[in-house]
Order: C-alpha cells, then sequence, then structure tokens
C-alpha cells in the first residue's frame, strides 16, 4: 500500500502505467533520448588526454542522471524529477566549458582542491571528541589545510561558466526556474505539499504521486538532456551524423509549441 510504503510500494507500478500512458509523447521522446545518449556514450572513441577523459565522466554522468529523472518522473516524483533535470543542465554546462575552453579542466581541479579545503578547516574547527576523527585522519586533513596556504583554488560561478559558453539562457530559464520550483525548499516547491480546498485554504499534507507536472518535467528532462547530446557530439563525434538527434530535437520543438499554443488560448 502507498500510505504503508509510499513510492516503494509495489503498487507504484500502476502509476507508472497511468503516467506512462497519459504522457505516452513526452515519455516516448524521452526513451529515444535516452537510448541515443547511451549509444554514443558507448560507441565514444575519447583521446588519451585528461581534456576528453573529462568530457567522457561528464557525458557518463549526464547519461545516468537521465535516466534516473525519467524513473522518478514516471513514479510521480515530480519535483525529484525537475532536481535532477537541474543536475542535467549543469552537467551539459560543464560539458560544453571543457568542450571549449582548453584550461577547463585545470579550472575544476582548483575547484575540487578548494572544496576539500574548506571541508578540511571546517572539520579541524570541531574538537575531536564531537568529529570522531582519529589522529590519523587529523593529520591528512592538516596537509590539506597547509597546502591550502599556498594555493587554494578557485570557485567556478556556474551563472558565468553557463554565459561564457553560450548557454546563458539556458541557465536562466532551466536551471533557475528548476531551482525555485523544485531543487530549493522554497515556498513554491513546498506548496508541492499542500492539499488545498475549493477556496485554496491549507486543510492538509498531500502525499503520494503527483499528476499535475508529469509532462512538463519530462519535457525539462528532453530539453536538458538534447543540450547535453548537443555538446557530447560536438565532442566526441555522431555515429548517424546527427541524423538521430536531428529528429528527436524536431519532435521536441514540435510538442513544446503545441504545449505553448494550448497555454496561450
Amino acid at each position: 500500500m502507498i500510505d504503508k510504503d509510499g513510492f516503494l510500494a509495489t503498487q507504484i507500478s500502476t502509476w507508472i502505467g497511468k503516467h506512462r500512458s497519459e504522457h505516452a509523447r513526452a515519455f516516448d521522446l524521452a526513451e529515444k533520448a535516452s537510448r541515443l545518449a547511451l549509444r554514443d556514450l558507448l560507441a565514444a572513441q575519447p583521446a588519451d588526454d585528461r581534456t576528453a577523459v573529462t568530457m567522457m565522466m561528464l557525458f557518463g554522468r549526464g547519461v545516468a542522471t537521465l535516466q534516473s529523472a525519467i524513473i522518478l518522473t514516471e513514479r510521480g516524483l515530480t519535483a525529484d524529477g525537475r532536481t535532477l533535470a537541474r543536475s542535467l543542465v549543469e552537467t551539459a554546462i560543464h560539458l560544453a566549458a571543457a568542450k571549449s575552453d582548453p584550461d577547463f579542466v585545470d579550472k575544476l581541479i582548483a575547484q575540487d582542491k578548494n572544496h576539500k579545503i574548506k571541508v578540511a578547516r571546517r572539520l579541524l574547527t570541531i574538537a575531536p571528541e564531537k568529529s570522531g576523527l582519529d589522529s590519523e585522519t587529523t593529520a591528512n586533513l592538516e596537509k590539506i589545510d597547509e597546502a591550502g596556504k599556498v594555493d587554494s583554488g578557485l570557485q567556478i560561478n556556474l551563472s558565468d561558466l553557463a554565459t561564457k559558453h553560450g548557454m546563458g539562457e539556458i541557465y536562466d530559464t532551466f536551471y533557475r526556474g528548476l531551482s525555485g520550483d523544485a531543487a530549493h525548499p522554497t515556498i513554491m516547491s513546498l506548496n508541492r505539499h499542500a492539499a488545498l480546498d475549493s477556496d485554496g485554504w491549507l486543510i492538509g499534507l498531500r502525499w503520494g504521486p503527483d499528476v499535475d507536472d508529469v509532462d512538463d518535467t519530462v519535457m525539462a528532462v528532453c530539453g536538458a538532456a538534447f543540450h547535453l547530446l548537443w555538446w557530447a557530439q560536438e565532442a566526441f563525434g555522431s555515429p548517424d551524423e546527427r541524423a538521430e538527434f536531428e529528429s528527436c530535437w524536431a519532435i521536441y520543438k514540435l510538442i513544446t509549441e503545441e504545449k505553448l499554443k494550448l497555454q496561450q488560448k
């Protein structure tokens, strides 16, 4: 029972069937994007250098995120599906930067170093009896802290990164929008869990599969996926010279244009 096991209940399969049936075009497109992305990922033959390897790992991360978002959304976990769509946009921006900027991997390494230094310094301020750190771990953290006094690395600003590599509008629409209505505990995202009466008054907690945003969420996932795919094909090529990509993109544009016309009526 969903009231007992929530989204882990076996009955959730009924909702999967319902959502896939009611939003067949969107889910079909998402599956096409997923198969295309996985095909390209497995066919890619990166050069033997750290930029190419980094792009490959970004692509692999993106494909896993894409499929995870589909799995969550078909179950009615739309806020979480949208959160992963946001993550997919972030990965696509990083892939674009790695493809376009020869120095980006150095910046990514510096950011990783900066993050580790910050974590190490925070942990070192906590008394051992509270942190539970042993002497060996503490010594390793002190080495990280000491290294940071020479060069603490740089923090990458995602908005600036997106703008620099021609994805500023994608950041402003997809990433910002999905941040406010799903990824962060904002009033907008919290309202997904509010049960309201006919006058709009709060009457309780809403729990279970969300049916309102399924189609929009799947299309957001598709949009993010196509940006990832475009840059991945820029990096590694396309076995069919983008033919399947162009076909899927045409379907995506058709569906979004139809939805826009319906909203304007």
